[in-house]
């Protein structure tokens, strides 16, 4: 298992199924405030009662690279003195064998069900001040298209795209259903395929070229793939109208969470920023 595929379990451990709204923001490889040290990845949980806190995690696939961290467990510490518990994540549990792991540290590994298990669970921290902490990953989540606005934002690009593509299809449609139309319908066999010919020769004499031909040079392999080309473009069509009403749908529910969510994260940065406004007030009088 490679770094990304384990970062990949993790993200589902948290976020859970699609059927629900996301309990949280998952964000990986970011830098910590004032320090150039990356954490491999964060969750900002939104459940009541855990709401502002931020779990830290240290993603490790190779033994190598797991005595590597620990033999300078301190590495940790830029990330690790903003969150409220910090895990250490393995996609085996053999890779810890003989290894001291430091007491504070949780320990995860993936179970059968493509979620994860607790080896052992972290200790809580208490963190410094976190409203650099939280400044830093509200910008990743803005900035890195992470956030509900900009996935609205694309969800909108996304549906105007295929909206466009739609009216395309639509008309190359509406384009071949003339040209049928003008074949009549009529129950028999003979005379379908006598008024599609007839179709096709009228159509011919209108095709500017140098060179004048008729239906009867058309072999029926062409005409047939013509017939059968209209039939993909239609369901084509349709599947791009159901692909777009889809999308929508999620652009609407992506919209009402991401309202709730950033609310929810401006009235806890509010919070937290009064103490020190209130400080800084005090200091300057």
């Amino acid at each position: 298992m490679i770094t990304s595929e384990l970062a990949e379990v993790l993200r589902q451990h948290h976020v859970g199924t699609p059927s629900k709204p996301v309990p949280g923001f998952f964000v990986q490889e970011i830098e910590a405030p004032h320090h150039s040290r990356r954490a491999d990845a964060l969750w900002l949980p939104l459940m009541t009662g855990m709401r502002g806190q931020i779990w830290g995690y240290e993603l490790k696939v190779s033994r190598a690279d797991l005595m590597h961290e620990l033999a300078d467990p301190t590495k940790a510490d830029p990330w690790m003195r903003y969150c409220n518990q910090w895990t250490l994540v393995v996609p085996d549990e053999g890779l810890l064998r003989g290894l001291d792991i430091p007491d504070l540290w949780g320990i995860l590994v993936p179970s059968a069900k493509r979620t994860m298990r607790t080896v052992r669970k972290p200790a809580s921290l208490v963190p410094d001040a976190q409203v650099a902490a939280h400044g830093k990953i509200l910008a990743r989540l803005h900035f890195g298209g992470e956030d509900g606005d900009t996935r609205m934002r694309n969800l909108q690009y996304q549906v105007e795209s295929l909206q466009s593509h739609n009216q395309t299809l639509q008309e190359r449609i509406r384009e071949k259903d003339d040209a049928l139309a003008a074949t009549g319908a009529v129950p028999h066999m003979q005379e379908r395929v006598a008024k599609v010919l007839a179709a096709v020769q009228r159509m011919s004499a209108d095709y500017r070229s140098t060179e004048y031909f008729s239906a009867d040079h058309i072999p029926p392999e062409r005409i047939a793939a013509g017939i059968v080309e209209h039939e993909r473009v239609l369901r084509s069509a349709e599947q791009v109208a159901s692909m777009a009403a889809a999308t929508a749908k999620e652009l609407a529910r992506v919209l009402k969470q991401s309202g709730e969510r950033i609310e929810s994260h401006f009235d806890l940065l509010t919070a937290k920023a009064e103490p020190l406004r209130a400080a800084l007030e005090e200091a300057r009088s």
